[in-house]
């Protein structure tokens, strides 16, 4: 029997890809793909290391994110609060619709400082 499954696109994940750059007094990390229990790890990875370079601001971009879970979203919260425990500003750019709206839905969005 061939065809797909309701549950084909579940084994077909994307993984999250991160590309980081400087921009004046920023650094910036721009995410593709989905950021879950999977994926989260690499973020954290990737925080950490942004956080240790010396730049006052640290900034998530999610637009070009497809998916995020909670495990996504608590991982965020997380920089969030060692950025502020490290004086650093920490902001996020929108992803879209649907992203932002796990956001508005768990009322992240009265946490995060969100740019553009």
């Amino acid at each position: 029997m061939t065809g797909s499954s309701p549950l084909d696109h579940l084994s077909q994940q994307t993984e999250l890809a991160i590309v980081t750059r400087s921009e004046a007094d920023a650094l910036i990390l721009a995410l593709s793909g989905e950021l879950d229990l999977d994926s989260s790890s690499l973020l954290e990875q990737e925080i950490e290391a942004g956080a240790a370079n010396g730049s006052p601001h640290l900034v998530i971009d999610l637009s070009g994110l497809e998916f995020i879970d909670s495990s996504g979203l608590r991982t965020l919260l997380r920089a969030h609060e060692r950025a502020r425990e490290r004086d650093l500003r920490f902001s996020l750019i929108r992803g879209g619709p649907t992203v932002h709206r796990v956001f508005e839905l768990t009322r992240m969005d009265e946490i995060f400082t969100f740019e553009g």
